[in-house]
């Protein structure tokens, strides 16, 4: 946490945005989360590797190639690894049994409905538990 909290004024610098910090992260395989005010920019941070990824959707303020391309380095100069966003949708393969209790699925709960969705690296990094 310490890390997040040292490069989080240089990214907001880089950015020209004020970010949240998401310090209350319980029951995850990340532990906190760099957002905008609208949401539209998230970087969340793996329990594990020292992991990140970035995803943005902002019609409002999509951010360049080139900037993202610095944000993620920057976010490297403080020792963490950046997986791609779209790389997460990918079929788990690891050897973690807990995400192999169903098979390759992963039970979840949406809008109050127990679904069973097929398990990707983004449950195994970056997903609530």
């Amino acid at each position: 946490m310490a890390n997040v909290r040292l490069l989080k004024p240089e990214l907001e610098q880089l950015l020209n945005l004020t970010l949240g910090l998401d310090g209350s992260i319980q029951d995850a395989t990340f532990f906190t989360g760099l957002y905008s005010e609208d949401g539209e920019l998230y970087v969340r941070f793996s329990c594990f590797g020292n992991l990140f990824t970035v995803w943005e959707d902002s019609p409002k303020w999509p951010l360049s190639p080139i900037v993202l391309r610095q944000a993620i380095e920057l976010i490297q100069t403080h020792g963490f690894t950046h997986i791609g966003y779209d790389d997460l949708g990918e079929l788990y393969s690891g050897q973690n049994p807990y995400f192999h209790r169903h098979g390759a699925h992963w039970a979840c709960l949406k809008d109050g409905v127990l679904c069973d969705e097929s398990a990707s690296w983004w449950h195994r990094f970056f997903d609530y538990i």
